[in-house]
């Protein structure tokens, strides 16, 4: 069974197979960087990974409570995003 659906930076740590790409490790802090590495892991995991188009919208961002970061939130298109088998190449 495939994991939830990721975002943002996880998206490309899926399709890269690691945890250390630069979007994940650049782009993350905190919980949403523990956050994003256990969702990465569980895709590779489970040898799933990320395959065609997400497209992001209606962004906003905000200031983090720690003052040190910013908060990104945005809706999402999914409709040609899915995930595939690594092994078998089935979606």
């Amino acid at each position: 069974m495939m994991p939830r659906t990721i975002s943002g930076p996880s998206i490309r740590g899926v399709a890269k197979r690691t945890t250390k790409d630069a979007a994940v490790t650049t782009y993350s802090t905190g919980e949403g960087r523990h956050y994003a590495e256990m969702q990465i892991n569980e895709w590779i995991k489970g040898g799933w990974t990320a395959e065609g188009t997400r497209h992001h919208y209606d962004s906003t961002t905000r200031s983090a409570p720690n003052g040190k970061s910013v908060e990104v939130a945005f809706c999402a298109d999914t409709g040609k995003f899915y995930g595939k088998e690594v092994k078998t190449g089935r979606s």
